[in-house]
């Protein structure tokens, strides 16, 4: 049996004793009483920190307000409970419907159209984070909400209603 003293704690391989200051008795743990509560502590902590990312998703992390340099594939995957944040983003096809886009042509008149996209944002590591980083994580707002009313305008501007309703749309 091999002992060692540190600043009043003895150490054997199967057992530690502390004395306490008060009274000078000294508590003993063996071995298994030590790994047991290692070992709940250690499955808890996994337990927290698995998550589960969809298909068609990547998976982006925030910790401390930052985002962290690496995405993570759809599946079960790892993070620090407590400090890091997951969040999904869609890397497949997606349609997005705006309504009601005020259209006004070169004669004055106004006409509201119903728009489509069909956009994707690209699965790659670099790619996904430039885009979060940019515009956050609702990057889809900014790039196409904001961004397709504004072309409209600007296309229809140019155009009598009959063209955009006939010729174009």
């Amino acid at each position: 049996m091999r002992i060692m003293y540190f600043d009043n704690i003895i150490f054997s391989t199967n057992k530690i004793e502390i004395p306490l200051p008060l009274d000078q008795k000294t508590i003993t743990m063996s071995s298994p009483q030590l790994i047991q509560p290692l070992l709940l502590f250690a499955a808890i902590f996994l337990w927290l920190g698995t998550h589960t990312i969809q298909q068609g998703n990547v998976g982006v992390y925030i910790r401390g307000g930052r985002v962290v340099k690496k995405i993570s594939e759809p599946g079960y995957n790892v993070k620090i409970p407590f400090v890091t944040s997951h969040h999904n983003v869609q890397v497949a096809v997606q349609t997005d419907r705006l309504e009601n886009i005020p259209c006004v042509s070169s004669q004055g008149g106004t006409a509201y159209l119903d728009i489509e996209v069909v956009n994707r944002l690209k699965g790659s590591q670099s790619c996904v984070l430039k885009a979060i980083s940019e515009f956050t994580l609702k990057y889809d707002e900014p790039l196409i909400f904001d961004f397709v009313p504004s072309e409209v305008a600007q296309f229809c501007k140019d155009h009598t209603l009959e063209s955009i309703y006939i010729r174009e749309f």
